[in-house]
């Protein structure tokens, strides 16, 4: 049936709904919708990447790379919720990246 197919938000009988937006994370990347964020799932480095010597290292978890593309890429250490703004709350990665 026609009306079964539409979803209509309130006030606006017959018309679609709107999709939910893919957002990207700030902090890893990563695409997801607001529905799906769950805790634990948004993996990201607190700390800022910097240079050390002859290697770039992550002063939150101390993991590290021989040069900056390959340090940028290691997995976050600290867990949390997809974020899509850039904030000041706590120190992550990529809003140096951001800057």
């Amino acid at each position: 049936d026609q009306v079964a197919a539409l979803e209509g938000g309130e006030g606006t009988p017959g018309k679609p709904k709107e999709p939910e937006p893919i957002l990207t994370c700030v902090q890893c990347s990563a695409e997801y919708k607001e529905s799906e964020n769950a805790e634990g799932g948004c993996k990201y480095h607190s700390s800022r990447l910097t240079s050390a010597g002859w290697e770039y290292m992550y002063s939150c978890c101390n993991q590290g790379g021989r040069n900056y593309d390959s340090a940028r890429d290691l997995p976050g250490c600290t867990k949390g919720k997809h974020r899509s703004k850039h904030h000041t709350e706590y120190f992550y990665a990529g809003y140096y990246f951001h800057m």
